[in-house]
């Protein structure tokens, strides 16, 4: 996972020039938004055709996690395009689920492994899994329930402010 670092790097700096484009109302905006969002969702995939190369035990939960965000990131890539696929809402919220479902594990495991260690690096770690859940359960009920998903965004939002102040002004989390 550590080797594609510097592709994710090179994708974050491509998503937000296009972001900025497409607020300018620069006609390449989206364009560079949906390209962004398949170059995600091929390098998913990439990663989801890795992970069987491993002859030890298998990771289903990455395996569920990388094709729920190729899934994500492809449905994300072709509305980008304005191209409609028949129950793509349902696919989006399965693989919302399946995300929720692997980050509430990891939450569990990362605070159990934590607790023992640092009580307060363990719940910093849990509100910052809880700000990426939530954040899940907002993209999910937006097309499905469009008067909660606000509030659900503006819950997580808080919560990742936490976070990153809780993590600058107490250096001692180690």
């Amino acid at each position: 996972m550590k080797s594609y670092n510097s592709i994710y790097y090179l994708l974050f700096v491509l998503l937000i020039v296009g972001a900025f484009a497409s607020m300018a109302q620069n006609s390449y905006g989206l364009t560079l938004l949906g390209a962004v969002a398949l170059s995600f969702g091929l390098l998913f995939l990439y990663q989801f055709f890795q992970t069987f190369k491993d002859s030890e035990g298998k990771d289903y939960s990455l395996q569920a996690e990388l094709i729920s965000l190729f899934l994500i990131s492809i449905l994300f890539a072709l509305r980008m395009y304005h191209v409609y696929i028949p129950f793509s809402e349902l696919l989006f919220a399965i693989a919302g689920f399946v995300l929720i479902f692997v980050y509430v594990k990891k939450m569990l495991q990362r605070y159990g492994i934590l607790a023992s260690k640092n009580i307060n690096a363990a719940r910093l770690s849990l509100v910052y899994h809880l700000s990426l859940i939530l954040f899940i359960i907002s993209l999910i009920t937006a097309p499905l329930l469009p008067q909660l998903y606000a509030y659900f965004g503006i819950l997580a939002f808080i919560l990742l402010v936490g976070f990153l102040i809780a993590g600058l002004l107490v250096p001692k989390y180690q």
